[in-house]
């Protein structure tokens, strides 16, 4: 269960997220606003548009989120610092409102066209040329073409039959650049879609695995966020503020103590966190390489915890 995770790395993950691991090497996030790292605060600065993260409300360095977001922990832990946009030379290509499905939100006066979903952001990583060795990966999409489907703009068969062969394509453009570690979060809720989408996921993540010697691993965030719903408090959360932002709330902002959500759209950094535990968990699960200091320590937690949910799943 999710919930032995607090238990099992208590205060001690505060000291692992600032404790870069010996084996320090690239870490590469393609994804949308949930992982964006101020690159479409940049871009709307160059295109001269409004700030879509303004510091004023409490948003924090160019995140869409009161603190640093999941990929920022999981940085922190390999190699002692943020995730930096790739706009800036960094490895993190998230988007803000970036989607699995190119061009998926396209409406007259809605999102710009220059917006770069998975495959533009794939591209533009294996353009630079060799992956190095260890190399790990996150791919943190699909939100925006669920936001796509509720606003009429795809059917849930079409958003599944589309998005689907992208992710195949997409993973398997990786794998065969090299890509040895890739985690891939499903979608949280969705209804029967998102559920079918998440099925389908997790069997194209066992085939390319298979097939091609890359170790794709799942990333639950569904599960997690069943669970935190289910039981907040366990997790910190104050049950009376769901559905209210932390934003709306006059003084709220930037702590947010208690909130799930910084805005209507987009999680606190609490959650992130969590979310970031995961990842952390999926990468670790799936390396086969000795991990020293205090990567061992946070790894004895965390593949503990993850032992105890595969068991309580049967």
């Amino acid at each position: 269960m999710i919930k032995t995770w607090k238990a099992a790395l208590g205060a001690a993950a505060l000291t692992l997220l600032s404790a870069p691991s010996a084996l320090a090497a690239p870490f590469v996030v393609f994804g949308d606003s949930l992982s964006d790292a101020g690159s479409a605060q940049l871009a709307s600065a160059l295109a001269g548009l409004p700030d879509p993260t303004p510091p004023a409300l409490g948003y924090f360095m160019g995140r869409f989120s009161n603190g640093p977001v999941a990929a920022d922990y999981v940085n922190q832990t390999l190699n002692g610092s943020l995730t930096t946009s790739f706009l800036d030379g960094g490895d993190n290509f998230a988007f803000g409102g970036a989607a699995i499905i190119t061009d998926v939100n396209q409406v007259p006066g809605g999102l710009p066209t220059t917006i770069p979903d998975f495959e533009d952001q794939v591209s533009a990583y294996l353009a630079r040329g060799a992956i190095e060795a260890g190399t790990d990966f996150y791919v943190g999409l699909g939100g925006n073409d669920f936001l796509a489907l509720s606003a009429g703009l795809v059917t849930g068969p079409d958003l599944i039959a589309q998005a689907i062969p992208i992710m195949e394509t997409q993973l398997s453009r990786l794998a065969a650049a090299g890509a040895e570690r890739v985690a891939v979060s499903n979608v949280f809720g969705g209804g029967e879609t998102g559920a079918a989408y998440n099925a389908a996921l997790s069997e194209l993540l066992v085939n390319l695995t298979m097939s091609t010697g890359t170790d794709f691993v799942l990333v639950d965030r569904n599960e997690l966020f069943t669970e935190i719903l289910s039981d907040p408090l366990s997790f910190g959360f104050d049950p009376s503020l769901f559905g209210t932002s932390c934003i709306e709330v006059p003084g709220a902002s930037p702590v947010c103590d208690g909130f799930v959500l910084f805005d209507p759209v987009h999680t606190t950094t609490a959650i992130q966190r969590l979310v970031a535990f995961e990842i952390e968990a999926a990468l670790i699960d799936s390396s086969e390489v000795p991990l020293p200091g205090a990567a061992l320590l946070f790894a004895s937690g965390v593949i503990g915890a993850g032992l105890r949910r595969k068991a309580s799943r049967g």
